[in-house]
């Protein structure tokens, strides 16, 4: 098993991978380098709501406050299956769609 971090986002009671890179989901090989992507693309993504807003295509109130995304360590077996502490198997490459 190797151990990594993944960031996540919550879909109605299913929590599954937030980015992807190759029809797989991205990992990390240290909470440092996943909080500094997913703080880097919140950043990059509330500017540019906000410049919506400046352009009056947005409403101020639907900026985003907070991040949806967070990050979790995660383990990777040998056949590409990932798992979290706290709720096991997210992702199967044989079995996961998105």
């Amino acid at each position: 098993m190797v151990n990594k971090w993944i960031i996540l986002i919550q879909y109605g009671i299913s929590i599954e991978p937030s980015w992807w890179e190759e029809d797989k989901p991205m990992l990390f090989d240290s909470e440092e380098d996943a909080k500094k992507f997913m703080d880097e693309d919140f950043k990059e993504d509330v500017a540019r709501q906000k410049e919506e807003v400046s352009l009056g295509a947005r409403e101020p109130d639907e900026v985003d406050e907070e991040c949806e995304d967070w990050v979790s360590a995660c383990t990777v077996d040998e056949n590409g299956c990932i798992s979290i502490p706290m709720d096991g198997e997210i992702y199967n490459p044989k079995t996961f769609v998105r």
